[in-house]
């Protein structure tokens, strides 16, 4: 994954001043880890429940429903955009989408997003065709 510098400082501050306080915090490679000894899970990983509780409470703040999968498919239409923009042939780009997302090479992922992809290109051309054939 690629972060901006600010991001990654940020991450940095936080693995250096709070995750390395947390006992149990070696067991695995999650960044995010449980700092309460909530059932014994001081130093796991953060639970899907409390994933799931971080975006409740940013969706009650941003006042629009926000989860996680979400996240997912926002990248996905950003990345979109971007290789279009970058002229990446389209079969390159959904090689690279694989590669960044980490599935396999023979994963049917990607055509989930394609066919999202082809959706609103789809509506754009027959758009344009109607403000043509409405000018006439």
């Amino acid at each position: 994954v690629t972060v901006s510098p600010v991001l990654m400082r940020q991450i940095k501050i936080y693995i250096e001043q709070i995750r390395s306080r947390v006992p149990m915090r070696q067991a695995h490679d999650f960044i995010f880890v449980s700092e309460k000894n909530s059932r014994g899970t001081i130093g796991c990983p953060i639970s899907l429940k409390s994933i799931n509780a971080i975006f409740q409470k940013l969706s009650d703040v941003l006042q629009f429903s926000i989860h996680p999968h979400l996240l997912r498919h926002k990248w996905n239409e950003v990345f979109d955009k971007e290789g279009e923009a970058q002229g990446v042939d389209p079969k390159l780009l959904e090689d690279i989408r694989k590669y960044a997302m980490g599935w396999s090479e023979l994963s049917i992922m990607n055509e989930t997003y394609n066919d999202k992809r082809l959706a609103l290109k789809a509506k754009e051309i027959s758009l344009a065709h109607q403000k043509r054939m409405d000018g006439l």
